[in-house]
């Protein structure tokens, strides 16, 4: 699972916006954090992460690529139970990013790291996904 410090790089340390975790399923400490270049279209793109306030724990990451209506994401194995199963209670898609858009779920690190830094330069990269 990719790190805060990671995550901070990947972002450049560029911070948009911040709220508390809206869900309950990563317990009371849980922060988001995320970094939008203020574009939906071509060359716009997003990233969020969930991390817990005391501990740095990652709970999951996304980058959304808005040039080529793609998202990936990933998700801490230890929570994915606790993420899926608040899903399901709430009536919530767990795999839904927007509209008509839904999340590759992927789990090597080095994939989403090389995903997310060819979105942020406005790169072609491979969209399917790898693994180590």
């Amino acid at each position: 699972m990719i790190t805060l410090k990671e995550y901070f790089e990947l972002i450049e340390y560029k911070i948009n916006e911040g709220s508390r975790y809206v869900r309950d399923c990563y317990g009371s400490d849980a922060y988001m954090i995320s970094e939008w270049n203020g574009i939906n279209g071509a060359g716009g793109f997003s990233f969020n992460c969930v991390f817990d306030t005391k501990n740095q724990t990652v709970y999951e990451v996304e980058v959304c690529d808005y040039t080529n209506n793609r998202a990936y994401r990933m998700i801490n194995p230890d929570f994915k139970s606790a993420h899926d199963d608040e899903a399901k209670i709430r009536g919530e898609y767990t795999n839904q990013a927007w509209d008509d858009v839904y999340f590759v779920n992927l789990e090597s690190t080095d994939d989403f790291i090389q995903k997310a830094l060819a979105i942020r330069a406005g790169e072609d990269y491979d969209p399917r996904e790898m693994h180590d």
